[in-house]
This record gives structure tokens, C-alpha cells and sequence, in this order.
């Protein structure tokens, strides 16, 4: 159900919105497009079409939800932007293009130089600036860029971006309501989970490197990790955990047991070494009504306030990432602490703060075109 609050802002004006995909997408990202295009169709007011390319992910989504999606061939590239041009000739022009990647953003920038009516809004978790092709840095033809976090934001500030164009809405996160389905009272085994993707400076490699220094504690209760994940580190972890002894309690399992190891969890470890995204992980173990432990990266820290919702480790220091899972392995009251701590925290990142986010945004830019 859509709060009045937002209500009040969709039903002052008649939107039509192009989702627009011809990139990649990670989980996050794929995550955040898919709760957004369910919200927007909870709105009457909303008239919403998706362009993409074949197996995208508004390609996949549209075909389970049943909703029309222009399904572009990567091999057809050229023709695209003559096509949309007739499609809108029998159209209303007023519409606002929203791409979640810099390829679609490219081809939004050719439309709205084409056509003043067109208002450009960019979504990105990432705080990696859009790359455009030469012919199209025209950053002041971006009407708003929503990003995952005030990190986020910050960075595209400090790379060019006017303040009054950035916007924060974040990855919107809900409650599981299926907390320890797997899990009875008299498992009293310690399960340390991770949910991200095995990649370069996600800070798995630090994690596995503190794991030999949990065997050296004596009064260590019974453990294990269990990592969901894919990517290009998976043969590089195994070796380097077999290589340390490391791996008789650790279990990497592919991306679609996510939610699986999420409510077998009591503990979870977001690694990350570099800001990116909008904090999924420590917002996916509030949700699941985890004790989170992350690394004191400046996202992370945005989010995490040390001993309230969750412990912060030193980023990239395995023996005090070991030292603080000995401390929560052992005290369960402060896991239930951080546990309620995190529940508190996730009612600021819930899936309609961010919809009205997004509404207010597109309410102001279409406001600037009257």
C-alpha cells in the first residue's frame, strides 16, 4: 500500500516514465530496479514503459510481471533512436527518461538534446561517475542523479556534479519476514554469513585471512561461515582458505542462496575495502534481524553507529575482524542489542521512503519545465 504522503505527490501530476536499460546488472543494482518498477505500479498516476536489451534485467522482469517492455536486439543498435522518434510522435512528449546505466544514459542525452520536453534523471548506487562518450559530456543536460547513499553523493560532488542536482533515495529494504525458518533452539552452533559479490576489494580476502585466528581461541563456541556469492575471486578465496587451513568451516555457496544463508545467520560480516552501492549487506542483515559486523568504511559508517546497530571493524585488518567475531560469538546479548539496533535502523531505508524520494524528484524537475 502507497502512504498517503506519497499519494499526495503522484496525484498532483500525470507521470510517464521510460525505464531505460541497454547495460549490466549486478545484484544490487537489479535489486533496487526491481522493488522501484514494483512501487511505480502500485501508482495509478504512473504511465511506465521499459526499454532494454535482451536478458536484462527490466527484460526478465517485465516478462514474470506481464508488463509491455521494448526489447531491443544488441545486434540493432542503430536504429534505435530512429525508432523511439516515431514511437513518440504519436505520443504525449512530456516524459522524464530514467536509466540506470551509462549506456542507456547515453542514448537519453541524444534524445533530450533532440527534444527540450524530455527530462533526464539518472539512477545510480554506485558513486562511480557516468563515463560518456565525448560527443555527450553534457553533465548540465542531467536533470537529477538519485544515488544510493550521501557517500555516493558526496563523490559525484567532488567530480563536477552540482548539489542541486544530486539526490538521495537508496536500495529500499523490507523486513524478512521468514527470519530463521532453518534454525530451531538447540542449534547453538555460531553462523557467520556474507552476502556480496566475489570481487576485488569486497574484502573477502581480509575475512578468510582472520579466520585461522578463530581456531586459536579456546573458549570459541562452535562456528562456521558460509559466504553467497558469485564472481571472478571464488577459485582465489578456496585456494587461499585451503592454503591457510581455513576451510573446514567455510561453505561458499552461488548468489541464488542469498536469502537461504540470511535466515540460517546470526551474524553478518560486510568486508567491503571500497565504497560502492548503498550498503546492501548491512541493510539485508537488519532485515533479517542479524548482528551485523562491517568494515568502517565511509558508506559503512553512514549507515553503522559502533555498539548501537552493528560493530565496525578496521577495514582490511583480519586480526581486528577476528577479534570482533570472537567478542559477538561469545555475547548474545549484545547480538540481540545490535539485532534490535539494526530493526530501528532499516524503518529510514524502507521501499516507500524510497518511492517518494524518486516522486519528489520527478515532481521538482517537471515543476522547473513549467
Amino acid at each position: 500500500m502507497v502512504p498517503n504522503d506519497v499519494k499526495g505527490i503522484s496525484e498532483s501530476m500525470h507521470m510517464r516514465v521510460l525505464l531505460m536499460e541497454l547495460g549490466q546488472s549486478d545484484r544490487e543494482k537489479k535489486q533496487h530496479m526491481e522493488r522501484l518498477i514494483q512501487l511505480f505500479r502500485s501508482l495509478p498516476e504512473m504511465e511506465t514503459e521499459l526499454l532494454c536489451h535482451e536478458n536484462s534485467t527490466l527484460a526478465d522482469f517485465a516478462q514474470r510481471a506481464g508488463m509491455s517492455c521494448l526489447i531491443w536486439p544488441e545486434s540493432a543498435p542503430g536504429k534505435l533512436m530512429t525508432y523511439l522518434k516515431l514511437h513518440w510522435k504519436m505520443r504525449s512528449h512530456n516524459r522524464i527518461l530514467l536509466s540506470f546505466d551509462q549506456e542507456s544514459l547515453d542514448l537519453a542525452l541524444r534524445l533530450a538534446e533532440r527534444k527540450k520536453h524530455i527530462k533526464l534523471v539518472y539512477s545510480t548506487l554506485n558513486p562511480t561517475p557516468p563515463r560518456l562518450k565525448k560527443s555527450m559530456e553534457h553533465f548540465h543536460r542531467i536533470d537529477a542523479v538519485v544515488t544510493g547513499s550521501e557517500t555516493a553523493a558526496k563523490a559525484l560532488a567532488d567530480d563536477g556534479f552540482a548539489e542541486a542536482v544530486l539526490h538521495v533515495a537508496g536500495n529500499g529494504q523490507e523486513p524478512d519476514p521468514k527470519r530463521r525458518a532453518r534454525r530451531t533452539p538447540k542449534d547453538s552452533k555460531i553462523v557467520f554469513v556474507c552476502s556480496d559479490s566475489l570481487e576485488p576489494r569486497r574484502g573477502y580476502e581480509c575475512l578468510i585471512r582472520a579466520l585461522p585466528s578463530l581456531y586459536q581461541f579456546t573458549d570459541m563456541p562452535s562456528w562456521e561461515l558460509r559466504i553467497a556469492g558469485g564472481g571472478s575471486q571464488f577459485e582465489n578465496l578456496l585456494a587461499l582458505a585451503k592454503e591457510l587451513a581455513a576451510d573446514g568451516r567455510l561453505a561458499i555457496l552461488g548468489p541464488d542462496n542469498c536469502a537461504d544463508i540470511l535466515r540460517d545467520g546470526d551474524i553478518l560480516i560486510a568486508p567491503a575495502e571500497v565504497n560502492e552501492g548503498s550498503g546492501l549487506a548491512v541493510k539485508e542483515g537488519w532485515a533479517g534481524g542479524l548482528a551485523v559486523l562491517c568494515s568502517d568504511i565511509p558508506l559503512h559508517l553512514e549507515l553503522v553507529n559502533d555498539g548501537s546497530n552493528g560493530r565496525c571493524f578496521r577495514s582490511a585488518d583480519p586480526g581486528h575482524l577476528a577479534e570482533l567475531m570472537h567478542t559477538l560469538a561469545l555475547d548474545k546479548k549484545l547480538r540481540d542489542k545490535l539485532s534490535r539496533g539494526g530493526k530501528k535502523s532499516l524503518a529510514a531505508h524502507s521501499e516507500q521512503i524510497m518511492l517518494q524520494k524518486y516522486l519528489e524528484v520527478f515532481q521538482q524537475i517537471s515543476a522547473q519545465a513549467n
